[in-house]
């Protein structure tokens, strides 16, 4: 059962204003006053220490006064420190009579909740490069960043005199979800283990209605979690390894049989040629025509017609195109000297081809076309792998999305003190 801290309440020493006490234990030495920015000392009578007038109040989703509960135990939101290092953050004091005092943390829409702790003494964060690794009680961290914060805001019930502009050193260590923290100023030096704590328990914790604000950056301490993504890249996995075997396997062992190979001049007439004959056996099967020019800079369109027992079985219009050059220091090309018409015979048997280039020329204007010469490749048997490599490159991006995501998370949360250090 949770013990219900005693609520009372006084007047401001320096300006008047109602001020609530929210029972936050006999550690509490300072009440803040959010109307006038005066520090009273709780333990004299509330007599003002200092006054900051005009403090802006950071924004920050929740409230003194209000009651939350985390790890089963119920704290009360009892005072509120806002900080700024290149980024304004608000630390909460929390309460809990049976559980002490505990700080809750709130930027840009992240969460920390956290804890002093004294499983290492934390030396090594001020001293160890970032990224890399500290040993504190059983887990490892690694270094994150060392900056300088500064108080801009006091409002509460505090366990020690905290006044606007006051600075202190930080050093921050992560092992996602958890972050070390160490913080020393003129005074003293503390270690804390924190926890990142997803905004919507926060939001239930606490019982707000809105819906939690969104959330900016990646935090240190945030955990990497994108459920949708790791699905899908862990379903694509298998399609994804079967599809690239089924391609080696095809590219290897189902590339086809050749059965004709010839080299034959091409360019400065339209003049129709005859191919030497060649011998297909597997009617059932696809055959695959290639052709390999030695264009360059040019360009020329082929019509090729298959005959069987001097008739027209199949003809089909090829163009090849390749250009090159050099420019602002770099090499470049486009287009292709080959290119692969595939298709079916009816029946088994001698077959010849007959090659014309009624068009082509060179750079991209029709002309005569250019001279060279082309080798023609006929390979009966013919596999394809075109539907195998289009399987293999969805599954395959399927795959890289998860760890492709997450890469890009990693670089998101370092990307600002690599730079830093650099």
């Amino acid at each position: 059962m949770s013990v219900k801290p005693k609520l009372a309440s006084i007047r401001c020493t320096s300006c008047g204003a109602p001020l609530q006490l929210h029972g936050g234990g006999h550690k509490i030495l300072t009440l803040n006053c959010n109307y006038c920015g005066a520090v009273m000392d709780a333990q004299k009578e509330y007599a003002v220490l200092a006054q900051f007038k005009n403090q802006r109040k950071p924004d920050c989703p929740l409230e003194i006064g209000m009651q939350g509960t985390f790890k089963g135990v119920e704290f009360t939101i009892v005072g509120m420190v806002g900080q700024d290092a290149e980024g304004e953050w608000v630390d909460l004091l929390m309460f809990s009579p049976t559980h002490g005092y505990t700080w809750l943390s709130y930027e840009n829409g992240h969460f920390t909740f956290a804890r002093r702790t004294r499983a290492c003494l934390g030396s090594a964060l001020w001293t160890q490069a970032v990224k890399s690794t500290v040993t504190c009680g059983e887990q490892t961290f690694r270094l994150y960043e060392r900056y300088e914060a500064k108080i801009t805001y006091v409002a509460g019930e505090l366990t020690w005199l905290a006044k606007v502009g006051d600075t202190s050193q930080l050093a921050e260590a992560i092992a996602p979800p958890w972050l070390l923290s160490a913080e020393k100023s003129a005074d003293e030096s503390e270690l804390y283990l924190c926890e990142y704590v997803e905004p919507e328990e926060v939001y239930r914790s606490f019982k707000l209605t809105d819906k939690p604000r969104m959330r900016s950056g990646v935090h240190p301490a945030q955990p990497f979690k994108w459920a949708i993504s790791e699905t899908v890249s862990r379903a694509s996995r298998p399609f994804a390894i079967f599809a690239l075997l089924a391609t080696l396997f095809i590219w290897l062992f189902l590339d086809g049989k050749t059965v004709y190979s010839e080299t034959i001049p091409v360019g400065d007439t339209q003049a129709e040629q005859q191919t030497r004959e060649f011998t297909i056996t597997q009617p059932d099967r696809l055959v695959a025509l290639d052709l390999n020019t030695s264009l360059s800079n040019a360009w020329l369109y082929f019509e090729i017609t298959l005959m069987h027992a001097d008739k027209e079985v199949y003809s089909l219009g090829k163009e090849v195109s390749y250009y090159e050059g050099y420019e602002d220091g770099e090499s470049w090309s486009e287009g292709s000297r080959s290119a692969t018409a595939l298709f079916k015979v009816p029946e088994a048997g001698v077959y010849s081809l007959t090659i014309q280039t009624p068009e082509g020329g060179e750079g991209e204007m029709v002309a005569t076309p250019p001279s060279g010469s082309v080798t023609l490749e006929v390979r009966e048997g013919f596999i394809g792998s075109r539907y195998f490599f289009i399987l293999l490159l969805l599954s395959g991006l399927g795959a890289l999305w998860h760890p492709v995501e997450r890469w890009w998370f990693e670089r998101r949360r370092w990307q600002e003190v690599e730079e830093d250090d650099d």
